[in-house]
């Protein structure tokens, strides 16, 4: 795969995240970057705890 052609998915939301900085809680929500644009892919339960993990 080309680097023009690279998709990152990067795990936001979860009950079982194991970054210090992020907050964990029941739910799900993943960042689908890709060249063409970026997807938020569900939002998890409540939006402050996705607010503050999407900031770090």
């Amino acid at each position: 795969m080309h680097a023009e052609n690279k998709i990152i998915i990067t795990n936001v939301y979860d009950n079982n995240l194991d970054q210090a900085e992020l907050l964990d809680d029941w739910g799900f929500s993943c960042v689908i970057q890709h060249p063409k644009g970026n997807i938020i892919f569900d939002t998890g339960a409540k939006h402050q705890i996705l607010e503050n993990n999407l900031k770090s």
